[in-house]
């Protein structure tokens, strides 16, 4: 699969509440719940100290698009209020185009 796309977010967690966001980030499904968008190849979630970060590998910007129509609203609403407790700011996803060859 090709992917022409990266999208990339931050989440600063709060001091002492890593594992409680690992914890509540996985349940809420952000890595395999875009597995059912047509378009999304991969995600990782990466960290230094207390900022994560995902980074998303998308054939398309609709696909995108799409898993950011879907993904709050589908996630798992325990899941969700467990996560947003753990956080202490979070910038707003970006897609980036890819302009070197895979």
């Amino acid at each position: 699969m090709k992917s022409h796309y990266r999208s990339f977010i931050e989440f600063d967690v709060k001091a002492g509440a890593e594992q409680s966001f690992l914890h509540a980030f996985l349940a809420a499904g952000m890595l395999t719940r875009p597995e059912s968008i047509d378009g999304f190849v991969d995600a990782e979630l990466v960290r230094d100290g207390a900022t994560f970060a995902v980074i998303g590998r998308w054939e398309t910007a609709e696909a995108y698009a799409r898993w950011q129509g879907v993904a709050q609203k589908e996630a798992p609403a325990e899941a969700l209020k467990a996560l947003s407790k753990t956080i202490e700011a979070t910038r707003p996803g970006r897609l980036y185009e890819l302009v070197t060859d895979d």
